[in-house]
Order: C-alpha cells, then structure tokens, then sequence
C-alpha cells in the first residue's frame, strides 16, 4: 500500500510542464501573469514543489473565473 501511495505523489508532480502548458492557456499565455500566480501560492505553501503550486494556481483560477 506505501509503495502504490509513494508512486501515486510521484506520478503527481512528475507532469510539471503539463500542468504549466494548462496554467499558460489559462491565462491567454501570459507568462508573466502565470509566475505571479505560482509566487501567489508558493508564499501560501513555501514548501510545496512547483507543480503542487501549479496544480493550486490553476484550481484558484477556475474558482476565481465562476
């Protein structure tokens, strides 16, 4: 169970550049408005991995945009 769990967190950090892709069309492709994002976040949670920040920066988006 620990190792399906291990490989469960890994695999969720390991598509960094897709979930960046996904933030960037979200935000028109504005690079810019994308890393300010992800400092948003990284400030709440200074020890998540980027990915993690990703993941939170779009779910804040979607939640800001309904």
């Amino acid at each position: 169970m620990l190792k399906r769990l291990q490989a469960w967190w890994q695999g969720l950090f390991s598509n960094e550049p897709a979930l960046f892709n996904r933030l960037m069309a979200k935000t028109g492709g504005d690079s810019a408005v994308a890393e300010r994002l992800i400092a948003f976040e990284r400030r709440r949670a200074p020890q998540a991995p980027r990915a993690e920040l990703i993941r939170r920066a779009i779910e804040r988006l979607e939640l800001d945009r309904r």
